[in-house]
């Protein structure tokens, strides 16, 4: 042990690490002040205030009794706390390291021509791109700063649309040399993963995103065991030539079997990297990509990644999940408490949200692990450009789009298309002039099945 003191034991506070937890004993007398500390639990059998084993939780609760027994001196714990509070001293020097503008270029593939050219903004080319080479010319300081920030450690790539989430995602797991990862994505998403690592990573990476087609085109949906079986198989072939391997599913599928038993396994056996792409789309704390995803962050919570231009798009509330995704230990693992730390609700039954307490605490604990890049702050876009195209509309297009106008309903060769109120109406005009008229959903094909739409000319 420790910097243990002769204090009388009714008036010291003594920490420990028992099993992945740390054990506090704390006099009765500070009984609140154990409780404000998040993610605190009462072990009735050992008469102890638990908290998980984590920097995060360490340095909490050396902040929480500071004031009570006078520094961490008086604070008595073991060796692994004492690891533990050392460590959580190296990720506060992060912080600060994340916040630097010398900070060296980010891992990638990057344009080595005598005389680069770079692009033209009024022609509307990529200016970060060579225009010679075809390659990236540098990367930006907001992807170096958010590098410097979650290299060593899970947190937010909070970065909006356009600002380089998937060069980051690709520097991150390149600069951990990750020879197996897990790409968590939304199902269009998933056709970028290939191209851009191709594109950004000095490593040859075997990038799986589901199943094709025999024309090779991806397809959008298919039997899980057979994406499972593929995936298997793009595992196995990766680790024979000796390849880094991503495997890129949507959020729709990993809850499901046997795609959840294999993305375990799979994480549990090769230690491999999880990112959550959009990471918005787990934000329900009881939806069931958010519970799966909560079950792979147990079992490898130092390698979690999330990144989404949407990290609070609604409220506070909207962080929970995503955090207990990625690293459960700056928020816990129970919702209730959650809201009940830093939202004042009200309104009917008091479901509703009316304020905010504790935001100074919840500001900081996001600044330790989310980094924050808004698109028009890190971006120097060209200025937007209104093009007008005037088309006739075909014959098929004209007639559906006068009937609903006419009855909110239209007639088509497979069914019927019709709207039940203005906005409705509306949409469907906007759908048909698209050429894309969804049916009704008693519409049937002359097949007699329910086609998924019609296509008017």
């Amino acid at each position: 042990m420790q910097r243990m003191h002769s204090h009388d034991p009714n008036n010291t506070v003594f920490a420990q690490v028992v099993e992945g937890r740390i054990f506090v004993r704390s006099p009765f007398a500070l009984k609140e002040v154990a409780k404000s500390i998040p993610n605190y639990r009462w072990n009735a059998d050992a008469k102890r205030w638990t908290y998980s084993a984590t920097p995060t939780d360490a340095a909490n609760i050396r902040k929480a009794y500071d004031g009570c027994v006078g520094s961490i001196e008086g604070l008595a714990v073991d060796q692994a706390t004492l690891e533990l509070l050392a460590q959580a001293e190296q990720l506060t020097q992060t912080v600060e390291r994340s916040k630097r503008t010398d900070l060296p270029q980010i891992p990638g593939v990057y344009c080595t021509c005598e005389a680069s050219v770079p692009g033209d903004a009024e022609k509307q080319e990529n200016q970060y791109l060579c225009m010679i080479c075809g390659k990236a010319l540098t990367d930006m300081l907001h992807q170096r700063q958010a590098y410097a920030l979650l290299k060593d450690r899970p947190g937010f790539a909070a970065m909006g649309m356009g600002t380089g989430k998937t060069k980051l995602y690709q520097a991150l797991l390149d600069g951990n040399d990750a020879q197996v990862a897990v790409i968590v994505t939304t199902k269009k998403g998933r056709r970028v993963f290939p191209g851009q690592f191709a594109f950004h990573s000095a490593r040859n990476w075997l990038v799986y995103n589901g199943v094709r087609d025999r024309k090779g085109d991806l397809k959008k949906s298919a039997p899980l065991p057979k994406y499972v079986d593929e995936a298997r198989s793009a595992v196995a072939t990766a680790a024979q030539h000796k390849r880094p391997v991503a495997i890129v599913v949507h959020y729709d599928v990993i809850w499901r079997e046997p795609m959840h038993t294999f993305l375990k396994e799979l994480i549990a056996q090769n230690d491999a990297y999880v990112i959550y792409d959009e990471s918005h789309r787990i934000k329900a704390p009881g939806g069931k990509a958010s519970r799966a995803a909560d079950s792979f962050e147990k079992l490898n919570p130092q390698k979690v990644w999330g990144g989404t231009g949407s990290f609070m798009a609604h409220t506070k509330l909207d962080v929970y999940a995503q955090c207990r995704a990625v690293d459960k230990a700056h928020f816990g693992t129970n919702f209730a408490k959650f809201r009940t730390r830093y939202a004042i609700m009200g309104g009917f039954e008091d479901r509703q949200v009316v304020g905010w307490r504790n935001e100074d605490e919840f500001e900081h604990k996001l600044s330790q692990f989310v980094f924050f890049a808004d698109t028009d702050d890190v971006l120097d876009l060209p200025p937007v450009t209104h093009i007008t195209r005037d088309v006739e509309l075909g014959k098929d297009a004209r007639s559906i789009l006068s009937q609903l106008e006419r009855g909110f309903m239209a007639g088509v060769k497979d069914g019927t298309v019709s709207a039940d109120n203005a906005l409705t109406k509306l949409l469907r005009q906007q759908q048909a002039t698209s050429g894309h008229a969804v049916l009704d959903d008693d519409g049937m094909s002359a097949e007699g099945r329910k086609p998924d739409s019609c296509h008017p000319t």
